[in-house]
């Protein structure tokens, strides 16, 4: 029997799109693609899924790479809140409970992270390791 890996990018996606929604915290974009031309004037978290070792016999140790866009780097303010509020969205423990979750545990996370940027922004980085469940 196959047990196919958890599309935990566009899961992760979705969720964080909707939980954002009811912060109201204006216009923010969520993706798993940076755009190459991207020009900061709207908040940007794009997630990368970094992968990890599959747990047989349907488990996986996952680790996501998020980061967050936002503001300017004279006034960061707004990068450091959105990171913040997207931290604490992705590691609450409710998560596993969520609807059509694959995620069983948040196992670890690390960040935000200022990372200088080319771009006119302020960027935050953050990473999260997830233990998941497959599907048979």
């Amino acid at each position: 029997m196959r047990v196919t890996p958890p599309d935990l990018e566009l899961w992760l996606v979705g969720h964080l799109r909707r939980q954002l929604a009811e912060l109201d915290l204006g216009r923010v974009t969520v993706t798993n693609k940076e755009p190459a031309d991207y020009t900061a004037q709207a908040p940007l978290i794009v997630i990368r899924n970094d992968g990890g070792p599959a747990l047989p016999p349907n488990q996986y140790d996952w680790q996501i790479g998020v980061s967050v866009l936002a503001g300017t780097p004279a006034d960061d303010q707004p990068a450091n809140s959105l990171a913040r509020h997207t931290l604490a969205i992705l590691t609450d423990p409710a998560i596993a409970w969520a609807d059509q979750s694959p995620i069983t545990l948040v196992a670890a996370a690390n960040g935000p992270m200022r990372v200088e940027d080319e771009q006119p922004v302020a960027r935050r980085y953050l990473t999260i390791e997830y233990h998941l469940v497959g599907a048979w």
